[in-house]
C-alpha cells in the first residue's frame, strides 16, 4: 500500500494517506510515521500538492482520531519556516493580537510600516 503514495494519480496518493490514518497512526512505528512526514513534506516542496489541499482531503472525521501525542511529533518534526509557506499571509496572521504581530520587527520595518499606515 505504502508504495502508492508515490504515484501520479492525485486521488489514488491522497487516499492512500487517509487509509494509512484511518488504521490508526498509533499502530504505526514513528520510524514509519516519520517517513509517512517525509512523503508528505516532499509533496509540498516540489508543488504537488499543499498541506491545505492535504488538510481539506485529510476530514477531521479521520484525525479527530489521532493521539494528541502524535499530533505533536508531526508537527515538531517540520520546518515552521516551510510550513508558513504553505498558508495564505492573511491565514498566517489569524488569532494573532495586533500588537503580537509586530514583535520581532526591527526599527527600520516598524518605521516602513508606518508610513504605509499613514498614506
Amino acid at each position: 500500500m505504502w508504495i502508492k503514495l508515490f504515484s501520479s494519480k492525485r486521488k489514488q496518493k491522497l487516499s492512500t494517506l487517509k487509509k494509512i490514518i484511518s488504521y490508526g497512526l498509533k499502530k504505526i512505528s514513528k520510524e514509519l510515521f516519520f517517513f509517512l512526514a517525509k512523503i508528505i513534506n516532499f509533496w509540498i516542496e516540489t508543488g504537488e500538492e499543499s498541506m491545505q489541499t492535504i488538510q481539506q482531503d485529510l476530514t477531521n472525521e479521520l484525525l479527530g482520531g489521532l493521539n494528541e501525542e502524535v499530533i505533536k511529533f508531526f508537527i515538531t518534526s517540520m520546518n515552521p519556516e516551510k510550513v508558513m509557506k504553505q498558508f495564505k499571509p492573511e491565514d498566517r496572521l489569524k488569532g494573532i493580537k495586533p500588537e503580537d504581530r509586530l514583535k520581532g520587527l526591527n526599527h527600520k520595518e516598524l518605521q516602513k510600516l508606518k508610513k504605509i499606515l499613514n498614506k
